[in-house]
This record gives structure tokens, sequence and C-alpha cells, in this order.
């Protein structure tokens, strides 16, 4: 028996039939991906009308992005103003972790009788800054915190004795400045990780900042 030949709408209906689970999916991706695309659209209009009231109104300036940094993200929201909190004092400054041009470190000053309490990872590894916070709290009972000394760039973390060694030379050094025990000055790095902190970079710095 001979098979009748498809007459071509027939054929054509088929392959109209057969695209069409494949139309369901780009509408359906296309109604999914809709309210991201307003979204990123709304945050950019924003963006623009607060950089245009920037000409009006100097302090709503956003901060230009350090030289090779990556792009400010059109869902960026500026950061909001933090008033003054009695006893305690923030500086920041350039340590060198990044080869562009940014600000890498941060150091606080507590008024006397400050008390601090820390929230570590229950991980079986700390880095050496993680090391030294959990071994000064536990001594300090928390009790009389001074200093808090952050560094961006490099982790010090999975750098074993001579990372721990780097880790209590900085927090000798603010110590010293700031006339208290190691034990009273908090570190903590993020960044790298495996790198050794060059400590020198942030006790050189600590005169100026």
């Amino acid at each position: 028996m001979s098979r009748k030949p498809t007459p071509p709408e027939a054929s054509s209906s088929r392959r109209r039939s057969a695209a069409k689970p494949v139309e369901a999916v780009g509408q359906t991706l296309e109604r999914a991906l809709d309210p991201l695309a307003s979204a990123i659209k709304r945050a950019a209009l924003r963006r623009a009308d607060r950089q245009s009231r920037a000409f009006d109104d100097p302090a709503e300036a956003p901060a230009a992005p350090a030289k090779g940094a990556l792009p400010v993200s059109p869902l960026a929201v500026p950061f909001p103003r933090i008033p003054p909190i009695d006893g305690v004092e923030l500086a920041t400054g350039r340590a060198g972790f990044y080869k562009h041009d940014r600000e890498d470190l941060l150091v606080m000053r507590f008024a006397e009788g400050t008390s601090v309490a820390g929230v570590f990872t229950r991980h079986g590894v700390g880095s050496a800054p993680v090391d030294w916070c959990r071994r000064a709290l536990a001594q300090s009972q928390g009790e009389d915190a001074r200093a808090l000394v952050v560094n961006a760039g490099c982790a010090n973390a999975f750098t074993g004795k001579p990372g721990a060694d780097a880790a209590r030379r900085v927090a000798s050094a603010v110590a010293k400045r700031f006339d208290c025990r190691q034990r009273d000055v908090m570190i903590a790095s993020t960044g790298v990780i495996g790198v050794l902190l060059d400590d020198a970079k942030i006790t050189q710095r600590l005169p100026e900042v």
C-alpha cells in the first residue's frame, strides 16, 4: 500500500504547531524579564535625577568612583548620612593594598569604657584577625575596647603563624598610639585569601590616619 503524499498545508500546520512551545517559552521569559528591565530603568532614572540635583546642591553629589574602580551599578542607592555617635571616632586612609587609587584602611577609636561583642564564623579554620578577636574578647569579656582597625584588599586568611604575627603587630602598633592594651584593639581584614598581610602598610599609615 502506498502512502499518500502530505499536502503542503498540513506540513506547514505541523511546523507552526511545533513552534508554539518555543514561542510560549519566549513569551514567559519576556514576561519574567519585563519587571527586571523596568526596575533597572527606574533606578537609572532615579540616579540621573540625583545627578541633576547635584548641580544645585553639591552635598547631594555622589562620590566619583576611584580611578581603575568598577563602574557604579545603576541600581546603587546613595549611602545614608550617619549622624555623629558619641564615643566613636572614625578615620579612613589608603594603605596601598589596591593597585588603583582607593581608600582601604579604616581606624575606629572608642571612648574608655566601651563594651563590645563579637559574632564569629563557626568554621574550624578562621583567619588571623578572627582568631585574634576571639582570643581578645575571651580575655577581656568584651570590656573596655578602645579601637577597631579594618583593612580591605587582603583577608590574611590561610596564612598560618606569619599571618597571626602580622595581626599582632597591627594590634601592638595601634595600642601604642592609643595608650591601651593589645587585647583592647579589635582587627578585621577582608579581601584576597591566602596572601600574607603586609602589616607595614597599615602601621606606616597610622600617624597619618
